[in-house]
């Protein structure tokens, strides 16, 4: 029969036709539960903004908010917390948080600003200060933050000429959106890529120094990279050449079932960051990348039993301020770096990214990082840290919010609501449609498909930070300033300087006695050493006896400090450590006799017993005194003091002084708690006159 023939010869031209179009996956549609929880999220992050951009703030957003141990706003900001902070300004429109007028204002007051800023070769400078809006030292240049801020000005063009164009929008409001528009052009094409270009390489360098002019010795050279957009707009401006793009590597990796491209710390920030403005067309090896990634973090979350999404992020680690500190994290068997799987720090903020590509499953995650307590007043706080957990508990929350992470949370949700309306705005402008084949590269159809290299068996488990603790050390303690290491993290906290001078902390409380004297540095918690045959008297560390040393050598680590001197034959050696979840802190001395004969030592430690805030100790140390109550308990060589509660809400704080010389001992450990039999009327600390006889 020719019947079906005829059939197949009549479709003909409609199956050719379907055959020519592009292929288009899917759109994912989200559920009405799944919009409002998705538009719940929006507004909360959306409260960052609206809360500290202000005039103090000079209508910048700053780099982040810390809510512990006392809330504290970084007055700081850089290029790219400003660009997504423009976006996300828009977005709160586009959402319906605010009116197109307040958008334009509030707009229109970071331009103001932005104005203001020294600039170089039309870059932004990598940090400002927000107080005065001066560069901060070293003045540098960020490839990726110049990247970032210029595709997002090229965005916040298109989306105020758009808004322009409305039918209700006045005349005066549609000057001011086409004057904002004109500015966001002009600064976005006015940033010189060239600078920032090695033409041998023909990379894009890491950034540069300004005062100058030298490239930093890296480079980025991955197309699996945060800084693709700067890459793909020096193109499209004409910075660089188009070869540039092709220099980046690709690099695939065989994971979670199908191939993935590396990056550097297989992050989901290095992957998805570009696609808050940038298309990822279908059956392209940035498409596949995209879902490549989200499905390795989904599958690692799995396999450790956590919620999924890595990136960089702050994590449980404080300095002195008490400020978390911040890097990189990521899968390891899509990253080029090694020994990431040792580190487990889960961002919510990556998940927020990932609502671009899955946001089914990406809102599923978020739901279970909101049950954990990740949701807090300004959004998802930055991370959940398992590697370092509190005391007693599975993870620490990092209770600190990036503007950076809270603006492509935000970006990224409004993509998810309105089917990628600032990918569309960004590729609206003709600059972009003029270079957006770069983007249709396909995926290889024959690749050699590298096997990830393997992580250790423990490196799923919990460890110490991967980076060795810096060292610092001095062979002197007559330095020009004292040098300062701080131990431990809160509650409690030891801050020793290369003289060995010092002060413990407990919260809010001084444990010791100290006085920020930079010029005597002679207060603290020491150790006197009393060679009784040779009548000689020196400290542990140099303060406060002040006695010259043969040798003296002071190391100030991040977990140990450590003071060796020799004073003729004896050696001394003086570890400190500090355990904040007991509280507590370890000082140990060991003498070393290197002479022929034998000699007999006498170890005396001393310090004031303060148990209140600083701040009232210095006011009235006196006065203070009055109120602490000290025991001696000779069955375990202990001091124990306590401060009488000055009220009856007043609660009652407890330390304890303990001395064990280990297994072989000699003599008797006695005490003396009355500062003034110690150290005698009118005498320091550097010539006890307890010293002066046998000691207590």
């Amino acid at each position: 029969s020719v019947l079906p023939i005829l059939i197949l010869w009549l479709l003909a031209p409609a199956v050719a036709h379907a055959l020519s179009k592009p292929f288009a996956p899917p759109a994912h549609r989200l559920a009405a539960a799944e919009g409002t929880q998705a538009t719940r999220y929006a507004r909360l992050h959306w409260q960052f903004f609206d809360t500290f951009v202000t005039a103090e703030t000079q209508w910048l957003a700053p780099d982040n908010y810390q809510g512990t141990p006392e809330p504290v706003v970084a007055m700081r900001t850089s290029p790219t917390n400003i660009g997504l902070q423009l976006l996300a300004t828009v977005s709160a429109h586009d959402l319906g948080f605010i009116t197109l007028p307040d958008m334009t204002t509030r707009l229109e007051r970071a331009s103001h600003t932005m104005q203001q800023l020294r600039r170089h070769h039309g870059h932004y400078f990598n940090w400002y200060d927000l107080t005065n809006l001066s560069v901060l030292e070293p003045a540098y240049l960020s490839t990726v933050d110049s990247g970032n801020l210029a595709g997002h000005l090229i965005a916040l063009r298109q989306a105020c000429l758009a808004l322009a164009k409305g039918t209700d929008v006045d005349v005066a409001t549609r000057d001011r959106l086409t004057a904002l528009a004109e500015w966001a052009y002009a600064d976005a094409l006015a940033m010189d890529f060239r600078v920032l270009f090695d033409p041998q390489r023909e990379l894009l360098s890491i950034g540069m120094q300004s005062h100058t002019g030298a490239l930093d010795a890296s480079f980025y050279d991955l197309l699996a990279s945060e800084a693709r957009l700067a890459s793909f707009l020096a193109i499209a401006k004409n910075d660089v050449p188009a070869d540039h793009w092709f220099r980046l590597g690709r690099t695939l990796t065989y994971s979670s079932g199908a191939p993935a491209l590396v990056s550097w710390s297989g992050s989901m920030f290095e992957y998805l960051m570009p696609l808050l403005v940038m298309h990822a067309p279908p059956t392209t090896v940035l498409a596949q990348a995209h879902n490549g990634v989200v499905n390795r973090h989904i599958a690692d979350g799995a396999t450790r039993g956590v919620p999924w999404g890595i990136s960089e992020s702050a994590y449980n680690v404080r300095d002195r301020h008490a400020t978390y500190q911040y890097r990189s994290f990521g899968v390891s068997d899509l990253a080029l770096k090694r020994g990431l799987g040792r580190e487990l720090v889960i961002a919510p903020y990556a998940s927020a990214l990932a609502t671009m590509v899955d946001p089914v499953r990406a809102l599923q995650n978020l739901t279970v990082l909101e049950s954990l307590g990740a949701l807090g007043r300004y959004g998802f706080r930055d991370a959940l840290d398992f590697t370092r957990p509190d005391p007693g508990a599975r993870f620490a929350m990092v209770d600190a919010y990036m503007a950076h992470h809270i603006g492509m949370t935000m970006v990224a949700l409004t993509n998810t609501l309105t089917h990628n309306i600032w990918q569309d705005r960004f590729h609206d402008d003709p600059l972009v449609r003029a270079a957006e084949l770069l983007l249709h590269e396909r995926v290889p159809r024959q690749v050699v498909l590298q096997t990830p290299v393997g992580a250790d068996a423990d490196d799923g488990h919990p460890e110490a930070d991967l980076e060795r603790p810096v060292v610092r050390e001095f062979t002197t303690a007559d330095t020009p300033t004292p040098h300062v290491a701080f131990l431990g993290h809160q509650p409690y906290t030891v801050m020793l300087t290369n003289a060995g001078a010092g002060y413990s902390r407990y919260d809010e409380l001084a444990v010791n006695r100290w006085k920020a004297d930079g010029t005597r540095d002679a207060t603290g918690q020491f150790c006197y050493i009393k060679d009784i045959s040779a009548a000689r008297v020196w400290s542990a560390a140099h303060q406060p006896v002040c006695a010259p040393a043969t040798s003296y050598r002071a190391s100030l680590g991040t977990e140990q400090v450590t003071f060796e001197r020799t004073d003729g034959e004896i050696h001394t050696r003086t570890e400190i450590a500090v355990v904040p979840e007991d509280s507590a802190e370890v000082r140990r001395v060991t003498l070393t006799n290197n002479s022929e004969s034998t000699r007999e030592f006498e170890l005396t430690s001393y310090g004031e017993v303060v148990l209140a805030p600083a701040d009232d100790d210095r006011a009235h140390p006196a006065f203070g005194n009055l109120f602490v109550e000290t025991a001696w308990h000779a069955w375990c060589n202990a001091i124990t003091a306590t401060r009488r509660p000055r009220s009856a809400t007043e609660a009652s704080q407890w330390f304890v002084h303990l001395v064990d010389w280990g297994k072989d001992r000699a003599g008797s450990v006695s005490c003396e708690t009355d500062r003034a039999r110690f150290l005698g009327r009118g005498r320091s600390t550097r010539d006890p006159i307890a010293l002066e006889h046998d000691g207590p």
